[in-house]
């Protein structure tokens, strides 16, 4: 009886925990790669609709979307910035 009353207590305690656990925003997510990389594993062990029922795992997918755009979007702007350099050389080189 006593074994049954433990595991219960511990079942009980084990859930509590988890629904308890502290929901970090996308910016959070952003800034800590640490982070990023514990969610990574909890995520990706959940089945689709546990995990769109996670609010971390919501909050880590929208912060992985928001860096890749952030990313690239820094990317086209150097390559741009890199572009008209080149142009502006090449107009120099042609003048002298």
């Amino acid at each position: 009886m006593n074994k049954i009353i433990l595991t219960a207590l511990l079942l009980c305690t084990g859930i509590i925990a988890v629904g308890c656990e502290k929901n970090y925003s996308v910016e959070e997510f952003k800034k800590d790669e640490k982070l990023r990389k514990e969610w990574k594993e909890k995520c990706n062990k959940l089945e689709p609709p546990a995990f769109m029922k996670s609010q971390n795992c919501v909050n880590f997918a929208q912060a992985g979307m928001e860096l890749f755009q952030e990313h690239y979007r820094d990317l086209a702007k150097k390559l741009r910035e890199n572009s008209q350099s080149g142009n502006e050389t090449e107009k120099q080189q042609d003048n002298n």
